[in-house]
């Protein structure tokens, strides 16, 4: 199941805006490698990059979707890649160490634990709110 797709049919507003990201992009680019490298020349290949095809990209209206299309498809890869990594990262640094220790502490918040002789597993609802109370919520 894909859970991330690229619009093929970008609105206007989002072409609009898509401009202006590149442009930002470029520019923070440009800064982090500047601060890596502290090279002037690619500091200003890159502003100069992303200057041009800012330019290019409000001068010609035909070229707004082939190269939102061609810069969503390059990058699709990068995110994907990014969001697994992610979501890897916090179920294997977060969320299994906190269910090891909760297991090795002996909690267990579900009440899962198997009890023979307990007649039933059901625990009964006990509201704790009073009705006339829901309309006095912060």
């Amino acid at each position: 199941m894909v859970m991330m797709s690229i619009n093929p049919y970008p609105s206007r507003r989002e072409l609009a805006w898509f401009g202006v990201a590149m442009a930002a992009f470029f520019a923070l680019l440009g800064g982090v490698v500047w601060l890596g490298t502290e090279s002037r020349t690619a500091l200003i290949l890159l502003w100069t990059l992303g200057a041009v095809l800012a330019l290019l990209y409000y001068a010609l209206r035909p070229l707004r979707r082939p190269m939102y299309a061609a810069w969503m498809h390059l990058l699709f890869p990068i995110g994907w890649l990014l969001s697994h990594l992610v979501l890897a990262l916090m179920y294997y640094l977060v969320i299994t160490p906190t269910g090891l220790l909760m297991r090795a502490l002996g909690r267990d918040p579900l009440q899962r634990r198997y009890e023979p002789d307990a007649a039933s597993y059901w625990v009964p609802h006990r509201p704790e709110n009073i009705p006339s109370q829901s309309f006095h919520q912060f």
